[in-house]
């Protein structure tokens, strides 16, 4: 008996050792530390990762390769350096001239960039006239006797091959073309509601010249960036503005076929007379007396570098 009882203990410290062992090769993925034992079921073999620690490279959220549009460039995470939102360019391009007669029209040319002739609009029901894309006009550009329009805004438009004119629509408002930079000549004329313009990328207007004229709410009339006009004979003319008062061109250095700002009562003269002095400096020549019948009870004084005018 006590043989037998010996030899129960014994078998009870051998099994209770087997399972000992065992308990150190079975993965339980439920420890911060991985066993790697490579027989263990549910063995991941990826080092210490247990499949339950949160960053897990091959399961994380906002994994860049499975991101939507991931254009599989490194490291592209859709939020940083992906470049699938970028705009394709416009190459959409009108053969011939287009004539803008209603809102369907403007519909119609929407999309694309150039127009190889000219764009006329002629739409007296018509309110507003965006074009978003268009940088390229190839001939001219005609806005005039449009009685209900309020708005025109072609914000990419870079240049016009020939003339430009907006004249004659009674409630233009928002006149905005910022980025044109050359043409060959610039109407803005009686426009009976326009109080300002947006032409601030305008550089050179050519030997037509421009004329900014017989505007009666209009009270701005600024040009930062013009630096030459009349290149081959044109000149500049602003006239018979009922309610001018402030006229900028810092930039302006030729005035190829004349100067004339005159019959603007509520321009100051000594602000006339310092552009004119300015341009005369910069080109060599007198641009002559065309500039007067403004308003000369004013005194200019420069502040912080600008002339300002301060009239009775």
């Amino acid at each position: 008996m006590k043989l037998e009882k010996l030899w129960v203990l014994l078998l009870a410290v051998l099994l209770l050792g087997v399972v000992t062992g065992c308990s150190t090769a079975d993965d339980d993925d439920s420890t911060g530390n991985d066993d790697d034992d490579d027989s263990a079921p549910g063995d991941d073999d990826s080092g210490d990762d247990d499949d339950s620690a949160p960053g897990d490279d091959d399961s994380a959220p906002g994994d860049d390769d499975s991101a939507p549009g991931d254009d599989d460039t490194g490291d592209d995470d859709d939020t940083g350096d992906d470049d699938d939102s970028t705009p394709e360019p416009c190459d959409q391009v009108y053969t011939g001239a287009f004539t803008i007669t209603n809102s369907d029209d403007v519909a119609t040319l929407t999309p694309y960039c150039e127009i190889t002739q000219s764009l006329i609009v002629d739409a007296p029901g018509l309110t507003d006239v965006l074009l978003p894309n268009l940088t390229t006009v190839g001939g001219y550009l005609q806005v005039t006797s449009n009685e209900h329009l309020v708005s025109f805004s072609l914000p990419a438009l870079e240049e016009v091959g020939y003339a430009t004119w907006f004249s004659e629509n009674p409630s233009l408002t928002t006149l905005s073309v910022p980025s044109l930079s050359v043409l060959g000549h610039l109407t803005v004329a009686e426009n009976t509601s326009l109080t300002s313009f947006d032409f601030s990328g305008l550089t050179v207007v050519g030997g037509g010249g421009m004329s900014v004229t017989d505007n009666p709410a209009l009270t701005s009339c600024a040009f930062p960036s013009l630096e030459n006009v009349g290149n081959i004979g044109g000149s500049l003319n602003v006239m018979n503005n009922q309610v001018l008062s402030s006229l900028s061109l810092p930039a302006l250095s030729f005035a190829g076929g004349g100067f004339a700002v005159r019959d603007n009562p509520e321009l100051a003269q000594c602000l006339v007379d310092a552009i004119q002095a300015q341009v005369e400096a910069a080109q060599g020549s007198s641009l002559g007396s065309s500039s007067h019948d403004n308003n000369d009870a004013c005194i200019c004084e420069e502040v912080d570098g600008v002339l300002e005018a301060s009239c009775d």
